[in-house]
């Protein structure tokens, strides 16, 4: 998850109001997994419109469907932000120690809070992570935040599902110092378009020894498949830091593009393997598109932003506990008769409460670490 500010930046508060549609794109995403049943089937290689019905075409399109594509919003914007900050203070030798206390004290405090309340919710909870072997290790490697690199999904996604990309962030985090060295010495076009066939070449590897599709979702989502997401934020701040562009597009131009990918999912192959570095590549022309020309606002529509922001605020809080929560409240909130119209209705209620509580942990749980990580470390309030 993009675990930055840019609250600061000037022109940059743009990246607030990314950060709340990809947190809104990846709330709908599961919010629409557990409304919707009925799906256009693949058959072979391809989807199948043989005898297919209207639900079945709404569910498979609709824009909630691709709403997983957040998470590599997330990283583009993460990336972006990272590299931009480390560029603006100098572009020097990077302070290792300052910028993984700066990391941790924003990054490991809140999501230990929810990791422990997720684990010991109950005492089936509490016993199976402290008794049982397996629990052991599902709890352990989670803490160390490791647990997006093992196949067993019980390990994975154990606690919490959405966990594993956090950790797989931190991984991230862990590896740029090693990506400013080789983006330095390559230049970082270079080594973007080394870490894009790199990836490629990995996919083909593993669609060949698989036969197919992967056994372990973790060999998809490993941290060096995900580098070149990453790396494409970064690409955009460097080009935008001295004044260049990496992508000339229109608006409309990007629109087609969205329409292409779309589409491209009615393969199955690219629907498993390459819709990741598809979309990373879209969300990193959207981010330049928007930083350098940012859509026209109505009074009206300044509101909306502004609500965009207050969600991109939290958006790491309410990452943090959206999945299991929508999964208990699912259970407590059915307004009226089940339809399309109040099922709408429940999801935007649900919402609601979930952005409250985000923003009471973002206001009193991450703000507070924040504050107490600068004060023992002796860090300045820059971002």
């Amino acid at each position: 998850m993009s675990l930055q500010s840019s609250s600061s930046s000037g022109k940059l508060e743009h990246l607030d109001v990314l950060r709340g549609i990809a947190i809104l794109l990846v709330f709908g995403y599961h919010w629409h997994l557990r409304e919707q049943r009925e799906y256009v089937k693949f058959e072979g290689w391809a989807l199948s419109f043989e005898g297919v019905t209207w639900e079945q075409l709404y569910s498979t399109f609709s824009p909630l469907n691709y709403g997983s594509s957040g998470v590599q919003l997330f990283l583009v914007i993460s990336g972006f932000l990272i590299h931009y900050n480390y560029l603006r203070k100098g572009a020097g030798k990077l302070d290792v120690k300052k910028f993984y206390a700066r990391r941790f004290w924003r990054i490991y405090p809140p999501y230990l809070l929810i990791l422990l309340f997720f684990a010991f919710y109950n005492k089936e909870q509490t016993v199976y992570h402290l008794l049982n072997p397996e629990g052991r290790l599902v709890l352990g490697s989670h803490m160390l935040m490791i647990h997006n690199l093992f196949g067993h999904n019980q390990v994975m996604f154990g606690i919490n599902p959405s966990f594993w990309s956090i950790a797989l962030e931190v991984q991230l985090y862990l590896i740029y110092p090693l990506f400013l060295v080789l983006a330095g010495r390559l230049g970082i076009k270079k080594f973007c378009v080394v870490l894009m066939a790199v990836h490629i070449a990995a996919l083909a590897g593993l669609m060949y020894t698989k036969g197919g599709m992967p056994d372990k979702l973790s060999e998809v989502t490993f941290v060096l498949h995900y580098w070149i997401v990453w790396a494409l934020g970064a690409l955009v701040a460097d080009a935008y830091y001295h004044g260049r562009r990496v992508f000339s597009i229109s608006w409309t131009g990007w629109f087609l593009l969205l329409l292409l990918f779309m589409l491209s999912q009615t393969f199955i192959v690219f629907f498993v393997y390459f819709c990741g570095i598809m979309v990373a590549i879209l969300w990193a022309i959207l981010l330049e598109l928007y930083i350098y020309k940012p859509l026209p606002e109505s009074p009206g529509a300044a509101y909306i932003r502004q609500g965009i922001i207050n969600i991109g605020l939290c958006s790491y809080s309410f990452y943090l506990i959206h999945q299991p929560a929508l999964a208990w409240l699912l259970k407590w909130i059915n307004w009226g008769d089940s339809s399309r119209f109040t099922d709408g209705v429940n999801g935007v209620i649900i919402f609601a409460i979930l952005f409250f509580i985000s923003y009471g942990l973002y206001v009193f749980v991450e703000q507070p670490s924040i504050r107490f990580g600068q004060k023992l470390s002796g860090l300045d309030k820059r971002k």
